[in-house]
């Protein structure tokens, strides 16, 4: 063997016992899902090809728009266990075909239903000294080592709460028993005790939104007066960060006119609760996985806005909105984007039905 042969063979030897004892130290980063593809839209590999997937055309999120002209809800499966009666939070998850959800008020933990809503088990949140007052929303931030879950503690009907807080966990896997606390952000209203169910992570922008639920009782009775819904905003705690234990304030954007917007709504006119003054309240909201179109829903309608790049959802969202199909639902407190083409929503009912409206 030539001594230049021997030189290669040496370094290829060297090569190969340096990669067999380098071992990765962590966990490969797992993203949250791409957006789905329209039709046509499929990655294509050409045979024999080593180059990575190109798709055949150029990928187009849908505009607000688009969505406020969606097909009718259908409805793609019910809720089995009896107990899951009073559904608030929805979000699509991550871990499994499906989504996770959680009951309005102080269960602390998740449950995981497929895309049909059979059981996939219940994950308790491992969340002493900090009891639950009154979760209202969930949310999903995948900025992250993990994704994770943001549950919302933000509800206060009698507007007596010093202070709200909002609890991260890292997504688990269906099945997992139970599961720690990632961080808890504390947090107070800039204007006093505020009562509201609609949490929407904001990755992009880098902020938590919280929007309001603006109702007050008239006197003892039943009546209540609708006022304009108020949009509130704090940064998103970064990877590993933990967020200090004395209450942050809220950052007071900007008003929703959702009284103004339930006059326009026919939906909402015929809406039951129309006549106690509550179908334009604020109930629920999520943003579609690319960050370009927000959703908010009320008892009686659903609301779509643009986000433009470079644009914080809290601004985004004194933009003017347009109009979704919705289901009808007497008491619906939760809303889902399954993808960047359709949503989902689910009543607070026993047995209640998984409506996904799609995009035309």
């Amino acid at each position: 063997m030539t001594p230049l042969l021997r030189r290669c063979w040496a370094l290829t030897l060297i090569g190969l016992v340096a990669a067999a004892c380098t071992t990765p130290n962590t966990r490969p980063p797992v993203e949250r899902p791409p957006a789905s593809l329209l039709p046509g839209d499929e990655p294509s590999i050409t045979s024999g090809s080593t180059e990575a997937p190109t798709t055949t055309t150029k990928q187009v999120l849908p505009t607000a728009a688009d969505l406020c002209g969606g097909d009718d809800p259908n409805d793609a499966g019910s809720l089995s266990r009896p107990e899951l009666d009073e559904i608030s939070g929805l979000v699509r998850a991550t871990t499994l075909s499906g989504y996770w959800m959680h009951m309005d008020g102080n269960v602390a933990g998740v449950w995981a239903l497929g895309d049909d809503l059979t059981d996939r088990g219940f994950t308790s949140i491992d969340i002493e000294p900090f009891p639950a007052t009154d979760f209202e929303d969930i949310g999903l931030s995948g900025r992250g080592y993990w994704p994770q879950l943001v549950l919302a503690d933000i509800g206060d009907n009698g507007r007596r709460r010093d202070s709200i807080r909002l609890v991260a966990i890292d997504e688990p896997f269906p099945g997992t028993e139970s599961v720690p606390i990632a961080w808890v952000l504390n947090l107070t209203y800039p204007d006093g005790a505020r009562d509201a169910e609609t949490l929407i992570v904001d990755d992009e922008g880098g902020y938590l939104v919280i929007v309001t639920k603006e109702e007050l009782r008239i006197g003892d009775s039943e009546q209540f007066d609708a006022l304009p819904s108020r949009v509130y905003q704090t940064p998103l705690p970064l990877p590993g960060e933990d967020p200090p234990t004395e209450p942050r304030v809220l950052e007071f954007v900007g008003e929703i006119d959702t009284p103004a917007l339930a006059s326009d709504s026919w939906n909402t006119k015929l809406h039951p609760l129309r006549i106690f003054g509550r179908a334009g309240s604020v109930t629920g909201g999520d943003i579609t996985p690319a960050g370009r179109v927000i959703g908010l829903r009320t008892y009686g309608t659903i609301w779509m806005w643009d986000r433009p790049p470079g644009t914080l959802v809290s601004q985004a969202l004194l933009g003017q909105p347009c109009e979704a199909p919705s289901a009808f639902e007497i008491q619906g407190e939760s809303l889902a984007f399954v993808s960047d083409h359709d949503w989902a929503t689910l009543a607070e009912a026993r047995s209640a039905e998984l409506n996904v409206t799609r995009q035309n």
